[in-house]
């Protein structure tokens, strides 16, 4: 049994060398990257009509022998809707060649009055004609409470210069509106109809996910067949403890359910998981086996500050990948790095950053007892803050503090008047605050964006 261990590690170790030869000579695709923004966006709202949307994303690649940055790609939000979901945006790469930035993909999203994406259409460049041509479009379908029933994607077809289907997916929904069924189907061109592709099974237990089943569709039966299921367990405190999944074995002269993998959760004192930890299922040797785990840290704020995965290689854990990200102060994710662990240290392959706008911005007056304060917000540097009619006799004191609350400007103020924003004061949030000898008269938040 050891030489059959012995040999899968040395398979293991030759897949990781190829992995990672393969990572460092590309990118982690850009829709990777998005979804990452999206599980770890945090926007906060600081005024009713003010909301946080990014307004651009540039990536870059490192080379690993140099450490310089070339250019990869870059996103342009360019429209949003009034609660910041985008309407249209615009994705460019870079051409070494030309050492100019190229028009890649165009996106294009309609709303219903639920303010639900119901149809995004996907165009490409097309580099002869000089133009952007249709390449894919998806259509989802809501029921009454928001949640979709259909979605269906279609290809351009450029010979017959319509939308040709491709792939529908079907969703049920119990009394809560958890997803219960999802039948994945493909079209037949040449039936001119829809045909099953497969099928997923979730069963809850007071709205978490309790099992999930998945099902091939078998079109010479013309029946369902047992693919994989998985059965999902749970902390007192309702965090994930653990996922077991077993595939059907078919080929066996009596099916059944074996064993495949299964997944381990822990997390810190404020319940934020920490370790994720992939077990294979050993029929050789009827023995769980070690493959990948992923370890999460976080800032004080509770944002996950970084991710690294890790292969199991004979003995002991390998580092492989370890995703950096950074945050302001408001929690917006503002970089995501990708490192690469090469020749016993990390080698960073990609760096994005992420440029945050608040959508909407409104003139702040905020009134205080017997008097007014107004200023812009966001605000640039230079720009006025006024105040009039403030309560209290005597000078009072106004300061302005950073996000960490250190305190970044101070001066003697009248009851009414007008101050100048620094002009060497960096973008961020900052707290403006107007005392006197009675105590405090205003406090209210700046937003600082050139």
């Amino acid at each position: 049994m050891k030489q059959i261990k012995t040999m899968r590690t040395h398979i293991l170790m030759a897949v990781l060398g190829c992995l990672a030869a393969t990572l460092g000579a590309q990118n982690l695709t850009f829709d990777d990257i998005l979804d990452d923004l999206r599980d770890h966006r945090t926007p906060p709202t600081w005024h009713a009509a003010d909301i946080f949307v990014i307004d651009s994303i540039y990536c870059f690649s490192t080379d690993p022998q140099t450490g310089l940055e070339s250019p990869a790609t870059r996103e342009y939000n360019l429209e949003f809707t009034e609660d910041g979901q985008v309407i249209r945006r615009l994705r460019q790469s870079w051409d070494t060649t030309a050492g100019d930035w190229v028009n890649e993909r165009f996106y294009t999203a309609v709303f219903n009055d639920q303010n639900l994406i119901v149809e995004l259409i996907e165009q490409a460049w097309d580099t002869m004609a000089m133009d952007w041509v249709n390449d894919i479009r998806t259509l989802q379908t809501p029921n009454a409470n928001g949640l979709f029933t259909e979605i269906l994607t279609q290809f351009w077809d450029a010979g017959q210069q319509d939308w040709r289907n491709e792939s529908l997916n079907e969703f049920e929904y119990d009394g809560a509106g958890n997803n219960t069924t999802l039948i994945a189907k493909k079209w037949d061109a040449d039936q001119n109809q829809w045909v099953n592709a497969f099928k997923i099974f979730n069963a809850f237990d007071n709205g978490r996910l309790a099992a999930d089943l998945f099902q091939l569709w078998n079109a010479q039966t013309a029946a369902w067949e047992n693919g994989n299921r998985s059965f999902h367990s749970y902390n007192p405190t309702g965090t994930k403890s653990e996922i077991l999944s077993e595939i059907w074995n078919a080929a066996a002269p009596d099916p059944f359910w074996q064993r495949s993998s299964r997944q381990k959760f822990e997390y810190n004192a404020d319940g934020l998981q920490t370790l994720r930890n992939l077990d294979l299922w050993d029929n050789v040797d009827s023995a769980w086996i070690h493959k990948e785990q992923n370890l999460d840290t976080y800032t004080p704020e509770g944002w996950n500050d970084s991710t690294t995965t890790r292969f199991w290689a004979d003995t002991t854990w390998v580092n492989i990948f370890l995703t950096a990200r950074n945050f302001d102060e408001a929690g917006n994710m503002t970089r995501f790095e990708i490192f690469l662990f090469q020749n016993g240290d990390w080698q960073k392959v990609t760096t994005c950053d992420f440029f945050w706008r608040l959508l909407n911005p409104v003139a702040v007056r905020e009134t205080p007892a017997g008097g007014v304060v107004r200023y812009a917000n966001p605000a640039a540097p230079g720009d006025p803050v006024f105040w009039e009619k403030l309560p209290g006799s005597g000078k009072l004191r106004m300061a302005l503090f950073d996000g960490r609350g250190h305190l970044f400007f101070e001066q003697k103020v009248d009851n009414e008047g007008v101050m100048n924003l620094p002009s060497d004061i960096s973008d961020g949030f900052y707290t403006l605050v107007i005392f006197g000898e009675e105590g405090l008269v205003f406090s209210g938040k700046i937003f600082v964006y050139r």
